[in-house]
């Protein structure tokens, strides 16, 4: 047992060891990273690392804009009930779950976004014409909106047949209103142009097993690297702690980076997977214009179709847009905010002159077809809201006008059942 008075003598070797040790370590920092040790800068790096985790940055997340969508085995995607703040139903759709009131005329509206606002914009407009049908004399009309932002064909058709299949219901009267999306939501590269616009970002989200495997690897080092810098915090005045704490900081955050190389590696790869682009389409760009439009072609005319077999009446639509010259004279607002330059105009009109070649094809197939793009011809009010398509209230009463009166004149025409 050491005696009392010689605790201050082990007292001053420990001293002078601990001391001896601090400005060895002092001097072999300085030697090897060729720079004086300073607490600040070392401070820094340490509350830096006890700070380590994978960020967002790291990893090709969903943009927040499609957030309001979630992946759907059928239809691509459709609306979150928990990430919008309007009313969804558990389909992802707007009134396809309601019950439908006894004798009531079921009009269901399908499309992207322009037909979405219009489900929602137009309603009396539309109900006004559709009680005058002989038909729907003195029945309440009760409006589905399947349309979804982003939407083209062919999930048009594959949302009406989910419709279909689940509420186990008959509509009335179906309403495509598309061509927009069509022609400017188009998958680029390689990738198949009948996937749905939107859905190599919210692929963002599914990664493959080899991808999982770098990502929890590249984790589980950056947790050691915030392990290791936190438990070293209370040492953080203690020059050899601190010098040992870069030692081990250096060799795990070396380690982080060929854990990060083999990350990117993998998400490398998957930017051009069948997960991400479906199909490989590899051909020209008429070629790839040309498919965009027989797949819209064809979608309507399998709708039409269907309307056929179970009793509907369908209309199709094609929707009115600003970057089709001559079709409305434009205000000093809309000028404003249609940009000058760029492809989505261009876009616009190739795309467009496609799909009125295709709707010869439908006439001759007797499926009931309204050209809207100059539903707005003689329009002078501002209608158009932003540089994409969208248009105010004040439009979507004067299509709903234009549909109103398609539909009257179709629905007196008593129509034949059958294939």
């Amino acid at each position: 047992m050491i005696r009392l008075r010689a605790i201050p003598r082990v007292a001053a070797v420990l001293l002078i060891g601990y001391l001896t040790m601090e400005l060895v370590s002092y001097a072999l920092y300085t030697i090897v990273n060729e720079r004086v040790f300073s607490f600040e800068r070392t401070h820094a790096e340490l509350r830096a690392a006890a700070q380590e985790s994978t960020s967002e940055n790291d990893l090709d997340a969903v943009p927040e804009y499609y957030r309001q969508f979630v992946m759907h085995p059928y239809l691509g995607y459709a609306f979150d009930p928990s990430h919008v703040h309007w009313q969804v139903d558990l389909l992802g759709f707007t009134g396809a779950m309601e019950a439908a009131p006894e004798h009531s005329v079921e009009v269901v509206i399908t499309g992207g976004s322009l037909a979405w606002n219009f489900s929602r914009q137009a309603q009396d407009t539309l109900r006004r014409h559709l009680e005058r049908v002989p038909a729907f004399v003195d029945r309440p009309v009760r409006f589905v909106s399947l349309a979804t932002v982003g939407f083209k064909q062919p999930q048009q058709l594959f949302s009406l047949i989910y419709y279909l299949l689940v509420t186990r219901r008959r509509p009335d009267v179906v309403i495509n209103i598309d061509g927009f999306n069509e022609v400017t939501h188009v998958p680029q590269g390689r990738a198949a142009p009948i996937y749905p616009g939107y859905w190599n970002q919210l692929a963002l989200d599914v990664r493959s097993p080899s991808t999982n495997r770098a990502l929890l690897e590249l984790t589980l080092a950056r947790t050691a690297r915030q392990t290791v810098a936190s438990w070293s915090l209370p040492l953080r005045y203690c020059v050899s702690c601190m010098v040992t704490w870069q030692a081990l900081d250096g060799a795990i955050a070396a380690r982080i980076e060929a854990k990060l190389r083999r990350f990117a590696r993998a998400q490398s790869l998957e930017k051009t997977s069948y997960l991400r682009h479906g199909p490989s389409f590899d051909r020209s760009d008429a070629e790839r214009w040309r498919a965009l439009a027989d797949y819209w072609r064809d979608s309507s005319l399998l709708m039409h179709h269907l309307s056929r077999r179970l009793g509907f009446h369908y209309l199709h639509v094609l929707q009115p847009n600003q970057h089709l010259l001559g079709t409305k004279p434009l205000s000093d607002e809309e000028r404003s905010i249609v940009p000058e330059g760029g492809t989505l105009g261009s876009d616009v009109r190739t795309g467009y002159a496609l799909l009125l070649e295709r709707a010869r094809d439908l006439a001759a197939q007797r499926v009931s077809f309204l050209d809207a793009t100059r539903v707005y011809e003689h329009t002078t009010e501002s209608l158009y809201v932003d540089e994409c398509c969208h248009v105010n209230e004040l439009g979507s009463r004067i299509l709903a006008e234009a549909i109103g009166e398609k539909l009257r004149q179709g629905l007196a025409v008593p129509s034949s059942s059958g294939s």
